[in-house]
């Protein structure tokens, strides 16, 4: 305690200085600032936390533990952990027809019974620019769209997947799948088997009570057409995550890896893992979710955020919608505009997930996975091969979906009957979701995989750590 007492004590002094030098019109407030030992809203244990604190407090006007890392805030009464905003994030409210405003976090702005996920936003920088809350949000002040994924434990339902395939069921055996909030400092629940329960990887790799994951598909900024969106590159300062906006592609794993991991580091940027996508597609087929396949963006320019009338239509340039419309909403993971869209079509995505030793065209070195960037990578067995799901990671969104079968050519699941292709030696490297033309075989379950080389249809996914 004494620790906290000094680091306050450190830079109260200097901020108020900093902030009535500056003109803030923002007042401090002696019971926003004060701190005892029994307010559990303050959640100091660093001199940034200090400095996070205070800035909230002190520019933004909001309380300790309005979602900014302490145990306060709105909470829904569902369990799901408090989502953390950091200085970059800001909360935001995204009405039916797009419209960003700026949220309370002290008053609702989620509801995850409701299947109303927290949403926010990194703006552009431009120090002339600030937002109070209520404010809307200019879409062009706005550089990326994150959704808040909390923290949760599941039951197990299909753990034992053995190598292989079998014959095609008569019906589909997609089911919910149970799910319960938890936060990081419940102890962990480490199930094996169907009926057990086991804490969702995604969140026990980085021990986090969430993962902030881009709404869209990650575009390429500047781009004016789907061929300016194709550029081979690592520059992090080219990341855009918007609606309506060309998907970036034709970029090796190693460039997409190397631009995310680089976009924010202060945020644990990285590029999506195999277990993330987990992650998001299973609480999207939960009751905090849409509970089904999402629709499919059979948009042939690759603009993100659209959706088809129907869940598995044919690609097309008309037959969409964007996502603040109805038929948006149907390629959302809640089925309502506050959800993760692009999980089915638009483009196929790049994952962080690859056969151990074996590099393929990625252009990263196994150094560099093994030792710079080996929390950001999720490895399988090195004799994998297209058919052995049962070497999936619990958790990720391939074994768990079969058992699998074949039919005219292609290997899938029954569940959907996405495409269902494990990393091999050849394509060592996982993607998702499936492209804008793959109709019924798209989903937010559909696995296939890559050599890691650029592809005129492949993107990547932005996640930050809460």
């Amino acid at each position: 305690m004494k620790r906290k007492y000094i680091v306050i004590g450190l830079f109260i002094g200097l901020f108020f200085g900093s902030i009535i030098g500056a003109g803030a019109a923002t007042l401090c407030n002696a019971k926003d600032i004060l701190y005892s030992p029994s307010d559990e809203a303050w959640d100091i244990d660093t001199v940034d936390d200090a400095l996070n604190d205070l800035y909230n407090a002190c520019v933004l006007g909001e309380k300790p533990g309005d979602g900014t890392g302490g145990s306060g805030g709105w909470s829904d009464g569902s369990g799901a952990s408090v989502p953390v905003i950091n200085v970059d994030l800001v909360p935001v409210l995204i009405a039916n027809n797009g419209v960003v405003t700026k949220a309370n976090t002290s008053e609702k702005w989620y509801d995850y019974n409701n299947k109303e996920w927290a949403n926010s936003v990194i703006l552009i920088d431009n120090p002339s620019k600030a937002y109070s809350v209520g404010d809307t949000i200019q879409e062009s002040d706005i550089e990326s769209y994150f959704v808040w994924i909390p923290r949760y434990r599941y039951k197990l339902f299909h753990a034992n997947q053995a190598d292989g395939y079998e014959n095609k069921l008569s019906e589909s055996i997609a089911q919910e799948i149970e799910i319960e909030f938890e936060s990081k400092d419940t102890p962990v629940s480490n199930g094996t088997q169907d009926g057990e329960w086991l804490t969702h990887p995604a969140f026990t790799n980085f021990d986090v009570n969430g993962i902030w994951v881009g709404k869209f598909e990650t575009g390429y900024k500047g781009s004016t057409d789907k061929s300016s969106a194709q550029v081979s590159s690592s520059d992090p300062t080219k990341i855009q995550v918007k609606p309506n906006v060309n998907s970036w592609r034709s970029n090796t794993v190693g460039n997409f890896f190397k631009a995310m991991y680089n976009y924010n580091r202060e945020l644990n940027s990285h590029m999506m893992k195999n277990t993330e996508w987990g992650a998001v597609a299973y609480l999207s087929h939960s009751k905090y979710g849409i509970n089904t396949e999402v629709g499919i963006n059979n948009n042939s320019n690759f603009l993100t955020g659209y959706a088809a009338n129907t869940k598995d239509a044919s690609s097309s340039t008309t037959n969409n919608q964007p996502y603040n419309t109805e038929t948006g909403y149907l390629a959302s993971t809640t089925g309502n505009i506050t959800g993760v869209y692009d999980m089915s079509g638009g483009a196929w995505e790049y994952v962080a997930g690859y056969r151990d030793g074996t590099v393929g065209s990625s252009g990263l070195t196994l150094d560099e996975i093994r030792e710079t960037y080996s929390k950001y990578i999720d490895v399988y067995a090195s004799n994998s091969a297209v058919t052995t799901y049962g070497k999936r990671i619990l958790g990720d969104a391939t074994g768990e979906m079969g058992p699998f079968y074949y039919s005219s050519g292609y290997y899938r699941n029954n569940w959907y009957d996405d495409y269902s292709y494990f990393v091999e030696s050849s394509s060592p490297w996982f993607n998702r979701g499936g492209s804008y033309g793959y109709g019924s075989y798209a989903g937010q379950f559909y696995f296939y995989r890559a050599t890691g080389g650029a592809y005129s249809g492949g993107s990547a996914r932005l996640v930050l750590l809460g």
